[in-house]
């Protein structure tokens, strides 16, 4: 219901029309959460609510979540496209090399974040 209900507020509140293609930070805001939670749907990880909260945010720190490889996967395909996170700290997530190919796959394609954790 969640996700029906967010696509609803992405119609009635930016027909991209209306701006001439340029989108608000609620509707980005709303994509790269949506784009979050597809992600974590299609590798059956459970989503972290604070990758939800700050998708918009300057840095999320996801510090010791146990994301692994298929969440740090999740996190990767919600950042491609993100213009507004700058920092992203992932330490102590057992990524291993699978999940540090994702982040370098991340890092190739999203010029925006400047500093990376990962220990």
């Amino acid at each position: 219901m969640q996700g029906n209900l967010l696509n609803i507020i992405h119609v009635i509140l930016v027909p991209e029309y209306e701006y001439g293609g340029m989108r608000s930070a609620l509707d980005l805001e709303f994509r790269n959460q949506n784009t979050y939670l597809k992600a974590c749907k299609k590798y059956n990880t459970a989503p972290v609510s604070t990758v939800m909260r700050n998708m918009n945010e300057e840095r999320i720190s996801l510090s010791h979540h146990n994301l692994g490889p298929t969440g740090v996967k999740a996190v990767a395909i919600a950042l491609v496209n993100n213009v507004s996170v700058r920092s992203l700290d992932l330490q102590g997530n057992d990524l291993g090399i699978e999940g540090a190919l994702y982040i370098q796959e991340l890092m190739s394609e999203n010029n925006y974040i400047v500093e990376l954790v990962c220990t």
